[in-house]
């Protein structure tokens, strides 16, 4: 458990020192870069079962992230606007509201995620797995161009 939270930590600690140093639009994207990474890694499982222990790490850290995701989008980092080439649509911040109500429910099924990781259950597992990619596309739906 020590390790799974140290884990956690410096992934936050490296978001935070990254956005220090590079503009939001740059941490934006290797954030969602990785977070799809992270898909990618459960739908495997999800599919052809395996290790649930070796997620705990990375869907902590999805965890995390999730609950940064409304700071990661300030006014002036949207399209057009100098901060480099970025697919978040102006919804983002012309309907705020509902794109925070969006990353809460990312926080929320994806803690969700973990406890279904940590009972070990594939078949909960598998059930939240879904469920997660089910608030990831209506948020994209919205709030992000193809």
């Amino acid at each position: 458990m020590r390790k799974l939270i140290l884990g956690v930590a410096l992934s936050c600690m490296a978001i935070g020192a990254a956005l220090a140093q590079q503009n939001v639009v740059e941490v934006r994207r290797a954030s969602y870069k990785q977070m799809g990474e992270i898909m990618q890694a459960m739908k495997a499982i999800a599919e052809n079962g395996g290790d649930l222990a070796s997620l705990r790490i990375r869907v902590a850290w999805m965890v995390q992230y999730s609950r940064q995701i409304p700071s990661l989008f300030p006014p002036g980092s949207g399209p057009g606007e100098g901060m480099g080439e970025t697919k978040a649509l102006p919804t983002v911040w012309s309907e705020n509201p509902g794109f925070v109500t969006a990353a809460h429910n990312l926080t929320v099924q994806t803690e969700r995620l973990q406890a279904a990781i940590e009972s070990g259950e594939q078949a909960a597992f598998v059930r939240e797995f879904q469920a997660t990619g089910a608030v990831c596309a209506a948020c994209h739906r919205t709030y992000r161009a193809r």
